[in-house]
């Protein structure tokens, strides 16, 4: 694979050395370079994973615009949210990042965008994290509460959960990426006309990026120990226990029992393969963080010059669509209908 087999038109850019970054002019020019066949392949599986994000995620969102039994839901409004954020990061994170790679880097799209795409980046990666820890939250819930659950996790209570992890995610970045300017510089690295780097000072700072850390990953990562800790024994002590009565005489009383058990093992199922499926993705990403930050290897170390960890948590966003499907009959109905092009809903008689 070593040997060069096609060519990648790409933008070469070239600066003057002004002492006045604001008024330096910089010549952009459009340059074909050969690739490797692994340059190729790379190319093609970061397209292919924006075009599975984007498209899963559509397709999952539509299914919950046409059923509104879907929406009625608690647990689905989560599940909803989560979609929300993954879409983002595929219209976002994961678009703007492959369009810097056809310009060796640069970025090319100007200082407003820059700064909407770095807010809606972060955010919707960090809302990646909280929507996970709500879903943890919200099968909690339904474990512990058994029947009452209806009466202590309410539709409305859930849009009270994403309205206020929403407004944390956006805030954490928001107003620090419009101050940093005016703190740090404009653009850590000097902005050059159209073409610079898309980047924020405030990013850099120890006690900033320490901050994050905590808020949208030691937290998280912990409530998720917690709250899956505390569904799988509960969950293990309802086995247990219609282990026990399994040779009693069967009546109305044990076939509640048996088909309330039924529903809870399904909902730690589901939680455990999303939270599983978000570890493996996003754990190392952190660790890249973690060691960049603190460890001070230098930019140089090889684990820094490259994006695959960032490639590995966005591809979080791609699996989910199929999570859903796998776990939750309704969503997968919906999208079967989606894709055959019929004109029927998903029957109203599922409990999910």
């Amino acid at each position: 694979m070593g040997e060069y087999i096609g060519y990648y038109s790409y933008y070469e850019c070239s600066c003057n050395d002004s002492s006045d970054s604001f008024n330096s002019s910089c010549e952009c020019i459009a340059r074909e370079v050969t690739q490797s066949g692994i340059d190729i392949l790379f190319y093609i599986l970061i397209w292919t994973l924006w075009f599975i994000t984007i498209t899963g995620n559509v397709l999952t969102l539509t299914v919950f615009v046409r059923d509104r039994q879907l929406r009625s839901k608690a647990a689905n409004l989560l599940i909803l949210n989560l979609s929300c954020a993954d879409l983002l990061i595929g219209i976002n994170s994961l678009t703007m990042t492959n369009l810097m790679r056809h310009f060796n880097g640069y970025w090319v799209f100007g200082e407003v965008l820059c700064k909407i795409h770095f807010i809606l980046d972060y955010s919707a990666s960090t809302q990646s994290a909280f929507a996970i820890t709500l879903i943890s939250a919200d099968r909690l819930i339904l474990v512990t509460t058994g029947a009452q659950y209806k009466k202590y996790q309410t539709a409305n209570r859930a849009k009270l959960w994403i309205t206020i992890s929403w407004c944390v995610s956006v805030n954490l970045y928001f107003i620090p990426f419009l101050i940093s300017d005016h703190i740090y510089g404009k653009w850590v690295n000097e902005y050059y006309g159209a073409y610079g780097m898309c980047d924020f000072g405030i990013v850099y700072e120890k006690w900033y990026k320490f901050c994050l850390i905590v808020v949208t990953f030691g937290i998280p990562l912990v409530l998720l120990m917690i709250f899956n800790s505390i569904v799988y024994h509960n969950v293990r002590k309802r086995a247990l226990g219609q282990t026990r009565q399994h040779s009693c005489k069967v009546g109305t009383s044990q076939n509640h029992r048996s088909s309330d058990f039924k529903k809870h093992r399904k909902a730690a199922i589901t939680l455990a393969v999303i939270v599983v499926a978000f570890l493996i993705c996003w754990i190392p990403l952190w660790i890249k963080e973690l060691v960049y930050y603190f460890v001070e290897l230098g930019s140089d170390f090889w684990l820094f010059n490259t994006n695959a960890a960032a490639y590995l948590s966005w591809s979080n966003s791609a699996l989910n669509p199929f999570i859903y499907c796998a776990t939750n009959p309704r969503i997968r109905l919906g999208i079967a209908t989606l894709l055959c092009c019929k004109s029927r809903r998903p029957q109203t008689h599922s409990r999910y």
